[in-house]
């Protein structure tokens, strides 16, 4: 059992900037506090305490939800790879079908579709240079293509269905 705790500092700047909380009005405030976890820290049973600065105040109710991603999707979008701009999907946004174009070193490589949940919803051997993607069952939205090669991410595009 992991425990995992967390300091809530209702007077920091950065609590202030995003919640409205007055000293006045402060034992009426009623708000949710998100405090990310990194699902790594996450075990079957956890205890989880949240500690406030002083007694002002009180927690009526608490609620863990936990998002089980198969990737960290913010981080995904985010993050740069070796052959982002060398390769392309065309025409995107794309309704049946689509055309990943890659470069030579990338040939032979596996392309990952991810929903915006982090979900794997398709893969691709890329066996070309232009590679036809059949998107005919992806349901509009807004999807990362991944392209990874030796277990390696080597580039990530963006590609929109309609």
């Amino acid at each position: 059992m992991k425990e995992i705790s967390c300091c809530c500092d209702i007077c920091s700047p950065t609590f202030m900037d995003n919640w409205i909380v007055c000293e006045v009005r402060r034992h009426s405030h009623s708000g949710v506090l998100e405090i990310p976890v990194p699902y790594s820290l996450l075990a079957a049973n956890n205890v989880v305490s949240v500690q406030f600065p002083d007694a002002g105040g009180h927690v009526s109710s608490v609620c863990l939800q936990v998002n089980n991603f198969s990737h960290n999707i913010r981080l995904l979008s985010n993050e740069k790879f070796q052959y982002d701009n060398q390769i392309s999907i065309s025409p995107n946004p794309a309704k049946e079908q689509a055309v990943l174009t890659i470069v030579d070193d990338l040939v032979n490589s596996t392309a990952n579709i991810y929903n915006v949940q982090g979900a794997l919803v398709q893969e691709v051997h890329l066996v070309q240079l232009a590679n036809k993607l059949d998107i005919s069952k992806l349901t509009k939205g807004v999807y990362f293509v991944v392209i990874v090669k030796n277990n390696i991410k080597m580039a990530k595009t963006k590609l929109i269905v309609n």
